[in-house]
């Protein structure tokens, strides 16, 4: 399920809409910082609540998905699922709404990051974070910030997931993504070639952009 929504992420790298908003502390992670430590644990109810956050994720419903995500993560502050959440709904929030983007890029890598640290060999984890790193890398890069480190970052998780599973079809996208961004665009086209070989259905007009460059 997580993989789908990195696929929509892809698809989408280069449309967005451009908004900014006030969100109500249920529509930020981990209630904007409010103290939930008062809600008695519950494991049962922490996971239900993470797996409709990615129901709705899947429907494209971005902020109901972050509510259950929140319920998630105050029954249980070490869900992997409600963490992971967070990471991906500032990701899109940042890459498909065009929501304060270096805000939430830097806070998409912050809760993938502490999501890695509970799961470190979970393999798709890993390639959504990398992802939130070379879109950070592109953000600090646009605005003539340090980014390397970001690309470099990115590069690590990838070979890390390729050691994990050699033929996951989402690591060599990534790595098409990646040297796009870096401006190898030879790079870029094998990558590309590869995830389509392993069954990576790419948005078109990617490949597109990415011909007009070789």
């Amino acid at each position: 399920m997580k993989s789908i929504m990195l696929l929509l992420l892809l698809q989408l790298i280069f449309f967005g809409i451009s908004f900014a908003e006030n969100r109500p502390s249920n529509e930020l992670p981990m209630y904007g910082g409010q103290d939930k430590s008062h809600i008695p644990p519950n494991k049962k109810d922490s996971q239900n609540a993470a797996d409709l956050g990615w129901e709705y994720l899947m429907r494209g419903d971005v902020d109901t998905a972050i509510k259950r995500f929140n319920q998630s993560w105050m029954f249980d502050p070490n869900n992997v699922d409600a963490l992971w959440g967070f990471g991906i709904v500032t990701l899109q929030r940042a890459n498909i709404l065009k929501e304060e983007p270096l805000f939430n890029l830097k806070e998409s890598v912050k809760y993938l990051e502490m999501a890695k640290s509970l799961a470190p060999e979970k393999l798709r984890l890993i390639v959504d974070l990398s992802l939130s790193y070379i879109f950070l890398g592109k953000e600090l890069k646009g605005q003539h910030l340090e980014y390397k480190v970001n690309f470099e970052n990115a590069e690590k998780l990838l070979e890390k997931a390729i050691a994990i599973q050699e033929d996951y079809p989402m690591i060599y996208a990534n790595l098409s993504v990646l040297e796009f961004y870096r401006g190898n665009y030879s790079k870029s086209k094998i990558f590309l070639d590869k995830a389509t070989a392993l069954g990576f259905d790419m948005q078109p007009s990617f490949e597109k952009l990415l011909n007009e460059k070789l």
